[in-house]
């Protein structure tokens, strides 16, 4: 849960929008490089100058093309004929187990045996799963789970997420605290908070650029910047023991924020538990809209 509320507000973002070093596999990585020796080689040998880099550092680099044909070919109600999709659906079994798993939160009695099974959890499980079966006679024998002709979820996912979900996270947060988030351009659903920063910071930092970081911090934020070839730069939260409160100092945080590029800000903050006040926030906004 701590994941969920960190992630649903990023600008879209795809798996292929890395800065380069990170965006092309080894393989592509040495056809790169050889390239880029045969064009120096062949300029040295004419007497010109080889190719200059892109003006933009991500350039060239966008939406995968199989997964935007998909969008398009949704959108437009087209034959897709981009990408393939599974015809069958996963096993009886292997349903039944996960929506068993889902109901108890227990795993089958044999997965692990060096975690003692508890009897009424075994019961339990055993009667949502004759539970599960009597309420799919349809799908009761094994050899009639590959009957469905489409199988809508189990498919490839969108990168930034499935419009659907990102639908229903639009409408919660506008339920919940009257944002308008537009659920296309404005949402990406990530497997908890550690991809969410690594989408954030892959969107909008670049090498060399400062991230700034309130200490204590989780490990994650560093480690986060440095794996972009960011610097992290913190500002010290000071706790008052009679209080039981935390704070920091506004004028240490205008000269970190001075030149930075992002601000990695947890409410509740983690690991103090310290929730940032109103008035905090409003003296977090003006620091970062009025520095350079």
């Amino acid at each position: 849960m701590y994941g969920a509320v960190s992630i649903h507000l990023l600008s879209r973002t795809s798996s292929s929008h890395f800065w380069p070093r990170q965006a092309f596999s080894s393989t592509t990585g040495r056809s790169l490089k050889m390239a880029a020796a045969n064009a120096a080689a062949n300029a040295a040998a004419n007497g010109t100058s080889p190719p200059s880099a892109p003006s933009k550092p991500d350039s060239g680099i966008g939406e995968s093309v199989i997964r935007l044909m998909t969008r398009l070919a949704i959108k437009h109600g087209a034959v897709n004929l981009s990408q393939g999709f599974p015809n069958e659906a996963p096993p009886l079994s292997v349903r039944v187990a996960l929506a068993r798993a889902v109901l108890t939160g227990v795993a089958e009695p044999s997965c692990n045996p060096e975690i003692p099974s508890n009897d009424d959890d075994v019961d339990s499980a055993a009667s949502i799963n004759n539970m599960l079966r009597s309420m799919l006679p349809a799908l009761g024998a094994e050899s009639t789970s590959r009957e469905t002709t489409y199988d809508e979820l189990n498919q490839y996912s969108p990168p930034m997420g499935r419009l659907d979900l990102r639908k229903a996270i639009s409408e919660h947060y506008k339920k919940l605290y009257d944002y308008e988030v537009d659920p296309d351009q404005g949402i990406t659903v990530t497997l908890g908070a550690t991809e969410a920063v690594a989408s954030a910071l892959r969107t909008v930092g670049r090498p060399g650029d400062r991230a700034v970081v309130f200490e204590p911090y989780h490990e994650l934020y560093p480690s986060q910047t440095r794996i972009f070839y960011m610097e992290p730069e913190y500002v010290t939260l000071r706790e008052n023991d009679r209080a039981g409160t935390w704070s920091f100092d506004t004028k240490e945080l205008e000269a970190a924020l001075d030149g930075a590029k992002v601000l990695l800000l947890n409410t509740p903050h983690n690991p103090t538990g310290k929730v940032f006040t109103h008035d905090e926030l409003k003296v977090l906004i003006f620091a970062s809209s009025t520095t350079s």
